[in-house]
């Protein structure tokens, strides 16, 4: 597969302009010699508290190739966090897993199978294909150190997609030291800033806590487990990356327009007509 050669960008936020909007189509551009040629781009939006993760085809217009949604996650046994940084690298993973299915490549690149939270760039394997390169577009994504962007980012790359990146914008960089603490990432991938949340709100504000978390209550997710619930739905999402068509429901189509009249009917009709027009003569006469 050709991949054209592109200008990777992370778009910045900056006081008064959330991005350098005149930049964007330069993630478009091919290379001289690959005129016309079609380029990969890996989109992440967020759509209220819907998290969409797609990869999009860029040539004469945008073309969306693959998409995983944070709410199939459900499916693989997390029901709960639809909007936190673990969710967005879930639905990283699904997406990168989803697309080399789709291609046949998943078997040759795998990716990062334990999460260690550190940095990770998959590697081609002579004899076999590329492995797929992709570049990220974070849309008016606010680009900030944390940013749950970089969470469906790194769910991709450990799912097997080749896309440039950095670890400065991952949980656990210290900018002052330039230094990149690996396990406060995986802490993140695997829910536990949020677990840790959970236990302060249960010893210091428990009405916090059952409004904070209610779904978490009503699903009997605790702290203890949450590690194990993304571990799992890793595994899950490994094993049957799919998306499964819901079957279309049969619709009875209603029509509401008035039926159209026999000729009988018009004839009627016209007489009608004709009679109340008579009736209506007489009695100016009469009057």
């Amino acid at each position: 597969m050709a991949v054209a050669t592109m200008v990777f960008l992370v778009l910045p936020a900056t006081q008064g302009c959330l991005q350098e909007l005149a930049l964007r189509p330069l993630l478009g551009n091919s290379g001289l010699d690959k005129y016309s040629d079609t380029t990969q781009q890996s989109v992440y939006r967020l759509y209220g508290w819907i998290r969409w993760f797609g990869l999009c085809l860029i040539s004469k217009g945008d073309m969306i190739v693959c998409a995983a949604y944070a709410h199939e996650l459900p499916k693989y046994g997390v029901k709960v966090g639809p909007t936190n940084y673990a969710v967005a690298y879930c639905t990283g993973l699904l997406l990168a897993r989803r697309l080399l299915n789709r291609f046949g490549m998943d078997k040759i690149y795998e990716g990062q199978v334990e999460v260690t939270g550190d940095e990770y760039n998959v590697e081609s394997i002579d004899g076999q294909p590329g492995a797929f390169t992709c570049y990220l577009d974070a849309g008016l994504a606010r680009t900030t150190t944390g940013n749950k962007v970089f969470g469906a980012l790194k769910g991709a790359v450990d799912g097997g997609l080749s896309i440039p990146h950095s670890t400065k914008r991952f949980p656990g960089y210290d900018s002052e030291n330039k230094e990149f603490n690996a396990e406060v990432h995986r802490k993140h991938i695997m829910g536990q800033n949020v677990a840790d949340h959970m236990r302060y709100l249960t010893e210091e504000d428990e009405d916090a806590y059952k409004k904070q978390f209610s779904q978490y209550i009503k699903n009997n997710v605790t702290p203890d487990m949450m590690e194990e619930m993304y571990k799992k739905a890793h595994a899950a999402i490994r094993e049957n990356p799919v998306y499964e068509k819901k079957p279309k429901k049969e619709v009875k189509k209603k029509r509401w327009n008035r039926p159209k009249m026999s000729l009988a009917q018009k004839k009627d009709r016209v007489a009608q007509k004709k009679a109340s027009f008579l009736r209506a003569q007489e009695q100016a006469a009469e009057s």
